[in-house]
C-alpha cells in the first residue's frame, strides 16, 4: 500500500487547516480537476520537560490521475528544536501519514544533532472518498523526553488539470515547491528568521535561508529558500 523513495528538498510546516475528511463532492471530477491534500504540524509544540520544536512535518499529496484515490506525496520536516533554555538541541522527528486510524508503514525519521531537521520522502497512499486523512509528528529530544504524537487533518490545496499532473509524476517536486512558496512561507520564514545565525553545522540567514555544509561545492544551496527568493 505503501513505497517510499529517498529525496533531498526541504519544506517548512504551515498552519491553519480544518477538515481532513476528503468530501464526496469531488468523486467523479477527474476529467476537470485533479486534487491536492496539504498536512502540516503545528508551528510550535513544547513537552513537560520544556523541550519544544519550532517547525516540524509537512506533507504535500497530489492525486494520480491514472489512478483515483492514489496520491504520491512529499512527506517531510523542517525544524528548530530548542530545550528549555531555548538552546538548540538534537532531536529525531517522524512524520507519517495516517488514513482513518491506520498509520502508514513508512515513517519518515529526520535526526538533527545540531538541533536543526531537514529532509523529505515521496511516498505513496491510498484514500478514497470519506476517508479521513491525518499527518502526525512525534519527536524524540537528545534528553531522553518525547513529545507524545501529534495528529493534523489535511485540508484541500490548489486543484489543477489532471494533465499538468501526470506530466510531473514522477516526481510531484515543482508543484510542492509552488504550494510550499504561496502557502507556507509567509508563516514558517519567520520562525525559522528568529533562529539566524550558526547552529551546529547549519547557518540560518536573516531572512529564514537555510544552508547546510557543502565541500564538494555541489550546489546544495540553500537547502530551504526564503523570499526575497534567490538572492544567495
Amino acid at each position: 500500500m505503501r513505497a517510499t523513495t529517498k529525496r533531498t528538498i526541504v519544506a517548512v510546516a504551515i498552519v491553519g487547516l480544518t477538515a481532513g475528511v476528503i468530501p464526496a463532492a469531488h468523486a467523479g471530477v477527474r476529467d476537470a480537476k485533479t486534487r491536492v491534500l496539504v498536512g502540516v504540524a503545528p508551528l510550535s509544540q513544547s513537552n513537560s520537560a520544556g523541550d519544544t520544536i519550532h517547525g516540524g512535518c509537512f506533507m504535500v499529496a497530489v492525486e494520480d490521475p491514472t489512478s483515483p484515490d492514489t496520491y504520491h506525496a512529499e512527506v517531510g520536516d523542517a525544524s528548530v528544536t530548542t530545550d528549555a533554555k531555548l538552546v538548540p538541541t538534537g532531536a529525531s522527528v517522524t512524520c507519517n501519514i495516517d488514513v482513518n486510524g491506520i498509520d502508514d508503514i513508512d515513517q519518515p525519521h529526520f535526526t538533527g544533532a545540531q538541533g536543526v531537521q531537514g529532509g523529505a520522502e515521496t511516498e505513496i497512499f491510498v484514500a478514497g472518498v470519506g476517508d479521513a486523512v491525518l499527518l502526525c509528528e512525534t519527536v524524540l529530544y537528545a534528553d531522553g523526553t518525547t513529545q507524545p504524537k501529534v495528529c493534523t487533518p489535511v485540508t484541500d490545496g490548489p486543484e489543477v488539470p489532471p494533465q499538468a499532473i501526470a506530466d510531473l509524476l514522477p516526481p510531484t517536486a515543482d508543484l510542492v515547491r509552488s504550494v510550499l512558496h504561496s502557502e507556507a512561507d509567509p508563516l514558517a520564514c519567520p520562525v525559522l528568521a528568529s533562529f539566524a545565525g550558526s547552529i551546529g553545522p547549519f547557518t540560518i540567514g536573516p531572512d529564514g535561508d537555510v544552508y547546510a555544509p557543502d565541500p564538494l561545492d555541489l550546489g546544495l544551496n540553500p537547502v530551504y529558500d526564503c523570499p526575497p527568493y534567490s538572492d544567495f
